[in-house]
């Protein structure tokens, strides 16, 4: 609507100047001249803002594409730190596992050095070789403790 009115304007301007011209009223011209250029600055206006209006659609679009592309890969990096986090775990219990066998074999490593300590300890001050009956016991009840407090650790772990 503004176009068709400014455009009437800027007509209604040269016919005002062309009059002027005809009759030699330079008030009239200069009249016209002011209407023509008026009108053409209010098309150049209004050309500007239907710009503007252009513009700020154009860049509100690339900015819902750009918030997508943004979402679409902050939901792919969320999916990646979830697969992490699973392996993660998956990881952390199967070395669980290792470690609680781990500890079982230290537990009876340390009862059998136990026993193999005693024996020798028993040969140097026994000297008949066998461990004495204090000895096994005190094997036997190093073992226990070692192997319990292993498998204790495991079972807890």
């Amino acid at each position: 609507m503004g176009d068709i009115s400014n455009k009437t304007d800027e007509l209604a301007g040269r016919a005002k100047q062309a009059a002027g011209d005809l009759t030699g009223n330079e008030d009239l011209r200069a009249e016209g001249a002011v209407d023509e250029t008026k009108a053409q600055v209010k098309q150049a206006a209004d050309a500007a803002v239907d710009k503007a209006e252009d513009v700020a659609e154009t860049v509100q679009e690339k900015a819902d594409e750009a918030k997508q592309v943004v979402e679409d890969k902050a939901e792919q990096v969320s999916a990646k730190v979830s697969e992490i986090r699973a392996d993660v775990a998956d990881t952390a219990k199967n070395a669980n596992l290792d470690d609680n066998r781990l500890l079982v074999v230290l537990a009876i490593a340390g009862a059998t050095i136990t026993i193999a300590l005693v024996r020798r300890r028993s040969k140097r001050h026994g000297g008949s070789g066998k461990p004495t009956r204090i000895a096994k016991n005190k094997a036997k009840a190093g073992a226990k403790a070692g192997a319990k407090a292993g498998l204790l650790k495991a079972i807890t772990s």
